[in-house]
């Protein structure tokens, strides 16, 4: 068995620009592994750099904590797909979000929320002169 060394490039979207199509609405409040959430039902059509003429749909529902707040004005420059708008709106953090494709169906949730410190070398991505970026 040989050592392999395996580049994996990072994706990428540009956060400062929105440039897809986003549609959004508040939805029924809930329930989410015992924590109160504020619902969003959204719908995206995606435009990437390689096929600018043409759109992709998506969409899906995001959930909120109502009890574990944000400030939505962190992301003042976070328009891709209209975050800061959704961000101000929902004023907690992501539990829970159903996003799908026609190809695919992601679910991410949250089972447990433990609040303590973090050193900001823990979650740092670390990026140097042989890191590929792909912008997509």
């Amino acid at each position: 068995m040989g050592n392999y060394l395996i580049t994996i490039p990072f994706f990428f979207y540009d956060i400062t620009k929105n440039r897809d199509i986003v549609n959004f609405k508040r939805i029924k409040d809930t329930i989410i592994n015992n924590i109160p959430a504020i619902g969003i039902k959204y719908e995206v059509l995606v435009k990437l750099k390689k096929y600018p003429d043409k759109f992709f749909k998506s969409f899906g529902k995001v959930y909120f904590s109502k009890q574990h707040k944000i400030n939505p004005d962190w992301y003042k420059n976070y328009k891709e797909d209209k975050n800061y708008e959704i961000l101000s709106i929902g004023k907690g953090i992501q539990i829970l979000d159903i996003f799908q494709t026609a190809l695919w169906k992601q679910i991410i949730k949250v089972e447990k929320i433990e609040e303590k410190p973090v050193d900001i070398e823990d979650v740092k991505i670390k990026i140097n002169d042989k890191t590929v970026l792909k912008e997509i």
